[in-house]
C-alpha cells in the first residue's frame, strides 16, 4: 500500500515538474518575441547603455539605448580603420586612443557605474552598527578566539 502511495507521490511530482518546465519555456518564448528586449545581465556591449523599457512598451524590463559618448570612439575607431593603409593599424589606433584620454571599454563601464545610482543592498547599514558595539569591539581587539 504504502509502494502505491509513493508511485502516486512522485507521479505528481512528475506532473508538477513538467507544468513547471512548460511555464518557463513558455515564458522564454513570449520574451524572445518582445521587440527591443535586452535579456543579459551585468555589463552591457560597448556603445550601448542599459535604460528601462519606455511606456509605450509597457515598461517591463530593459533595452539597449546607445552610449553618445562610446558611439564617437566606434566611428572614430572605423574612420581611423578606413583610412589605415599600415598593417599596424589597430596598434595605432590604440596609441592615438590612449594619447587622448579616451577610457578604454572596462574603464568606461566602471565610470558609467559609478555614475548610475543604486540601490541600497541588504546589510549595508549593519557594518556600521557593529563597528559602534562594544561587544563586537572587544572580540575584534581580543588576541584570544573563540
Amino acid at each position: 500500500m504504502s509502494e502505491l502511495m509513493m508511485l502516486m507521490l512522485a507521479f505528481a511530482a512528475q506532473v508538477e515538474s513538467q507544468s513547471i518546465s512548460d511555464r518557463v519555456t513558455g515564458a522564454q518564448a513570449a520574451m524572445r518575441k518582445m521587440a527591443l528586449r535586452w535579456r543579459g545581465g551585468g555589463r552591457s556591449p560597448y556603445g550601448y547603455l542599459p535604460a528601462p523599457m519606455s511606456k509605450e512598451h509597457g515598461r517591463v524590463g530593459w533595452t539597449l539605448v546607445p552610449d553618445p559618448d562610446a558611439v564617437r570612439v566606434i566611428e572614430r575607431i572605423i574612420a581611423a580603420l578606413l583610412d589605415g593603409k599600415s598593417p599596424h593599424a589597430i596598434a595605432l589606433i590604440a596609441l592615438m586612443l590612449n594619447a587622448d584620454g579616451v577610457l578604454s571599454p572596462s574603464e568606461h563601464w566602471k565610470a558609467y557605474t559609478r555614475h548610475v545610482p543604486r540601490h541600497r543592498r541588504h546589510g549595508d547599514g549593519r557594518a556600521e552598527e557593529e563597528a559602534r558595539d562594544p561587544i563586537a569591539q572587544t572580540h575584534a581587539m581580543s588576541p584570544v578566539r573563540p
